[in-house]
């Protein structure tokens, strides 16, 4: 009987793969190498031999869970023409993420990888911002928020509304303040003549 085999690549994105549902999926104090290496449906010694140990496994799902939700959101953005399309297809985005568990693994990210919170906060705040400024030009909307400003904003209001999605909220009053919050940040652009 032959086995099938993954190789080293395909491993290691399995083992990040089931990182990212056991944090989106599991109480913080219940995620463990078994926990991980059952979702995989590898043998422990695995995450040892190629990530050395949880917290680099850890990290490397964390990295990849940014890049993962920076690439959907930037592109969210760039995908429509005007700002209250990006509105309705970010809350799409957003209640996706949180159907996923995505918004509550991000929200969880503090209790793992206190080291990697600036870091990847930042990270996603930035691409936020550089997208939303980019869509605002594209608008026509002459935004007075810097994008870094804007991206921190933008990045609050999705971890906020996202955990609060996760966590049982009411989807209309979410939905309303996601909006509302939205045309608070444009109360602060103006129309380009």
């Amino acid at each position: 009987m032959s086995r099938n085999r993954r190789s080293r690549d395909e491993a290691r994105a399995a083992l990040v793969e089931a990182t990212i549902f056991v944090l989106a999926h599991t109480n913080p104090d219940e995620i463990t190498v078994d926990a991980i290496a059952k979702q995989a449906q590898c043998a422990k010694g695995l995450i040892v031999y190629h990530f050395g140990g949880k917290a680099t496994l850890m990290s490397a799902a964390i990295d990849r869970l940014q890049e993962r939700r920076t690439a959907q959101w930037v592109s969210c953005f760039a995908s429509v023409t005007s700002i209250p399309d990006a509105m309705d297809q970010g809350w799409n985005l957003l209640t996706n993420e949180s159907a996923q568990g995505l918004c509550l693994a991000w929200s969880r990210i503090p209790a793992y990888a206190d080291h990697m919170v600036s870091k990847t906060f930042e990270g996603f705040a930035a691409a936020l911002g550089d997208a939303y400024a980019d869509l605002a030009h594209r608008s026509g909307v002459e935004a007075k928020l810097v994008p870094a400003e804007a991206g921190w904003w933008l990045g609050s209001l999705i971890l906020g509304i996202g955990t609060a999605l996760a966590s049982g909220g009411d989807r209309a009053q979410l939905r309303s303040a996601y909006m509302a919050s939205w045309l608070g940040m444009l109360a602060i652009a103006e129309q380009a003549l």
